[in-house]
């Protein structure tokens, strides 16, 4: 039987967003040049609303189907359903990621309201306070996350509770991270 370790991962869950993240990379420049002034405002939006759907589409299949992004997967960690031990299902692996949805659908609505009305590519003065503050409330979500993750019982984010899901460290097949018989932490003993 596979046996899930500590439910310390801070940084495993950092480097893994820094991993997914990279994925994204090669799709930018495609991104920048349909953004560009000369495009239509449809080319705008369809580029916009297909990266948004692109990147939560990824991180919720992924998170449902296997309990790993590539990311997690390459630190080695995984995340699980709290009170089963399974997978996520998809409601949980939707409710994972809602407020970040929510914060950057913001972001996406007023980006589509600039674009149609012309506004985008105007200075920041013209475009308004919510052109300046959208951003600003999906990074204060991101820090509250990560903040109650530092103070709570097994290293849960807010995310994490709001989905019903543990983030825990896989044990790699034939290598021990604990003496012989006791494994910190481990899935029996939760």
């Amino acid at each position: 039987m596979r046996r899930y370790d500590t439910y310390d991962t801070a940084w495993q869950r950092v480097l893994a967003c820094f991993v997914d993240g990279i994925l994204f990379v090669p799709l930018l420049p495609l991104l920048y040049y349909c953004s560009l002034p000369e495009r239509s405002p449809a080319v705008i939006a369809s580029a916009s609303i297909l990266w948004w759907v692109f990147g939560y589409s990824y991180l919720i299949i992924s998170i449902a189907l296997f309990g790993q992004t590539l990311g997690k997967k390459l630190l080695g960690i995984k995340v699980l359903a709290a009170a089963t031990r399974r997978l996520p299902t998809l409601k949980q692996a939707v409710l994972r990621v809602s407020c970040a949805m929510a914060f950057s659908a913001l972001e996406l609505g007023y980006l589509l309201y600039l674009v149609s009305a012309h506004r985008y590519f105007l200075s920041a003065e013209r475009q308004g306070w919510f052109a300046d503050n959208t951003g600003f409330l999906n990074v204060l979500w991101c820090l509250a996350d990560a903040a109650y993750f530092v103070f709570v019982r097994r290293h849960r984010a807010l995310h994490d509770f709001i989905a019903g899901t543990i983030v825990v460290r896989m044990d790699a097949p034939g290598r021990q991270r604990h003496a012989p018989g006791f494994h910190k932490h481990s899935i029996m003993d939760v």
